[in-house]
């Protein structure tokens, strides 16, 4: 009876390595990470940490909330790129300073690099951390072999731009492009066809336009909304073996007060990614087998 037990508790340990574990043991090229991003019926279970996931003395999209982030498991780093005044990709959710910034006059594109150097952030609480904003050049070469980026790219910030990064620091291994419609998605395929995209698919006439757009299924996830869709569209998406991500930002707060597993049915009604603003307790139900 103790050795079945030992036995037993050596592959639960086994089962716990390998599913908290960093989603890469090295930088993989563009045909590893569409293996990983491809549907199959046994799946791999995805977390997407919106923002990067900060908590408590962790601000939102900076390196350090990053690399916490990243030890949690198979997720994603949701970050968000902006521009500043001279022209360099930085990371910023919110297009005006105050809310997470030492400073609270003006939007981020309104100071130079140099000035945004010396710019503090604050975590959700508003307390103020040691974290400074970092660059586009920054996040791609700490991420190298660490985590797989999903970048948000806001408004105004020029495609090319992003693209370009992507292709000098060789991260189409580990880095997808968010876009928020077909017709952006076409435009950044155009750009850089070795990109993958996470496409916003909310239901079936978004999906027969994505068929039309001639961008192969294997470059993209679909970004489903923030509702779950009629179950027909997480069929069709997983027949051409498209991943689906499920923005949970609302269910989020329930699930604080009346518990985790909410999260679960997510997945079993088709869900493949959780964009969450709570990663680690997404990530415990997934480890934990509750789905």
């Amino acid at each position: 009876m103790r050795s079945v037990l030992i036995k037993t508790s050596i592959l639960f340990i086994l089962f716990f390595q390998v599913s908290c574990s960093s989603w890469n043991a090295k930088t993989p090229d563009l045909k590893e990470l569409q293996k990983q991003l491809t549907w199959s019926p046994d799946r791999k279970l995805w977390v997407s940490a919106h923002r990067g996931g900060p908590s408590p003395g962790f601000a939102e999209n900076c390196i350090p909330t990053f690399e916490k982030t990243s030890k949690l498991g198979l997720l994603m780093i949701e970050c968000d790129v902006r521009v500043s005044k001279d022209s360099v990709l930085v990371f910023s959710h919110d297009e005006e300073m105050g809310r997470t910034h030492s400073v609270s006059e003006g939007k981020v594109s309104d100071y130079t690099l140099n000035e945004l150097r010396k710019v503090k952030l604050k975590d959700d609480a508003g307390n103020l951390t040691e974290s400074g904003i970092p660059t586009l050049d920054e996040v791609l070469e700490w991420a190298k072999g660490k985590a797989l980026l999903t970048l948000d790219v806001k408004r105004g910030v020029p495609f090319k731009m992003v693209t370009d990064k992507i292709k000098e620091h060789q991260a189409e291994g580990y880095a997808l492009f968010i876009t928020y419609s077909v017709e952006d998605a076409m435009k950044v395929h155009f750009l850089h066809p070795g990109v993958m995209i996470s496409v916003v698919i909310q239901n079936l006439t978004e999906w027969k336009t994505f068929r039309e757009s001639g961008i192969p299924t294997n470059m993209i996830t679909a970004f489903v909304g923030i509702k779950e869709p009629e179950p027909a569209l997480y069929d069709s998406l997983h027949a051409n073996k498209i991943l689906a991500a499920l923005g949970v930002f609302n269910e989020d707060k329930v699930a604080e007060q009346g518990g985790d597993t909410v999260y679960a049915g997510f997945f079993k009604r088709g869900a493949d990614i959780l964009a969450t603003d709570r990663p680690e307790a997404v990530m415990k139900v997934i480890t934990r087998g509750q789905w």
